[in-house]
């Protein structure tokens, strides 16, 4: 009698744990399929970003991989510094003595390929047409007036004629000139005290503004800004406008996010990496999204986020701002427990029927002696 109750207790029990189980996996399950936080992957912290870097570094670089990349780079022509000097940047953080002959062949290489007749030069030239420039410290020369308002009002002006008159129109470079104007005119007129993202976006916009005159930004990206600035604006009210609460009413927000996120997510890699490393990274992203997922990674790889990406790709620089969200565990808990109480209840119910079985057997052997 008692034992018969122990087992109803002990089925009763795996029938439970197993219903709970199920239902912790069903209201996970439903959390990924149907909520924007429930994603298999969501971003990382930029304190979990820089750990899960140092960690990629120590474990899969080494001071020779790093030495033969720096070789690598001085070998080609044009020799990519950008890379170098993020190789370097990586060896620095990581511990990495780099041997003297290679650091006298870094300076020896940077030497021959700098001198201030050269980059006056280049100034000059990057200043007057941008599509001329090299990452370099010549982009330095056009970014300073993409980046001021009187590139943006130039632009402007200039685009509002153009429109009115019915001739073709950049309406890129000047939707670009619209929002860091526009930024710039709020960010004034609160004292800046109001929308404090404003004036990064403002520099973000005139650094995508240089690229994108310059050639730089990705075909992907360049179309999303297109759609983004045909849709995002209102240009017979652009056409028409002659003051600063004119200049307010022409966007239309929804559209015109893209570029604010593209704006925004560039100068978070200039400010970490600086403006020639900026553009060049840029350079690497497919989607809008993936420069947002970019910028987080290079603010907190800062300096190595070029040299990460030549060392480990792209998708493997991309992957360390993300971890699997914390219901995918919750579901692989919930599964793995569910499958345990389904496999205790087999052999309980297998355990019971050859105890049966096995008294059965004894009861004939007894009746039968």
């Amino acid at each position: 009698m008692i034992g018969s109750f122990a087992r109803k207790l002990l089925r009763f029990s795996f029938f439970l744990t197993t219903a709970t189980f199920l239902g912790v996996t069903a209201v996970n399950l439903y959390q990924i399929a149907g909520s924007h936080t429930g994603r298999l992957f969501v971003e990382r912290s930029q304190s979990e970003i820089t750990a899960a870097i140092d960690r990629l570094v120590a474990k899969g670089s080494s001071r020779s991989l790093v030495e033969a990349r720096l070789r690598e780079e001085l070998a080609t022509a044009p020799r990519d510094w950008i890379v170098i000097e993020s190789l370097q940047a990586i060896a620095h953080d990581a511990g990495y003595a780099l041997p003297a002959p290679l650091v006298l062949e870094i300076e020896a290489a940077h030497d021959a390929d700098y001198s201030l007749l050269q980059a006056g030069t280049d100034c000059v030239r990057c200043a007057w047409d941008p599509a001329s420039c090299e990452l370099s410290v010549a982009a330095l020369c056009g970014v300073v007036w993409s980046i001021s308002p009187f590139g943006d009002v130039t632009s402007l002006s200039l685009g509002a004629l153009d429109y009115a008159a019915g001739n073709d129109i950049d309406q890129v470079d000047l939707a670009l000139s619209a929002v860091g104007l526009g930024t710039t005119v709020s960010w004034l007129l609160s004292a800046g005290t109001a929308t404090p993202a404003a004036m990064p976006i403002k520099a973000g916009a005139g650094v995508l503004k240089f690229a994108y005159l310059a050639g730089k930004v990705p075909a992907p990206i360049v179309r999303t800004l297109r759609k983004a600035a045909r849709e995002g604006i209102d240009w017979v009210r652009l056409g028409t406008a002659r003051s600063v609460d004119d200049l307010g009413t022409i966007f239309r927000k929804d559209a015109i996010e893209p570029i604010i996120v593209a704006a925004g997510s560039l100068e978070e890699i200039r400010a970490a990496n600086g403006i020639s490393k900026g553009i060049y990274l840029l350079d690497k992203a497919e989607s809008v999204d993936e420069l947002r997922k970019l910028a987080k990674v290079a603010g907190s790889a800062r300096d190595r986020t070029a040299g990460l990406i030549s060392m480990f790709g792209k998708s493997r620089v991309l992957r360390l701002g993300l971890r699997l969200a914390d219901e995918v565990y919750w579901v692989a808990t919930g599964l793995a427990g569910f499958i345990a109480s389904i496999v205790g209840m087999f052999w309980s119910t297998l355990g019971s029927a050859l105890v049966r079985i096995l008294r059965r057997i004894e009861r004939q052997t007894s009746r039968e002696s």
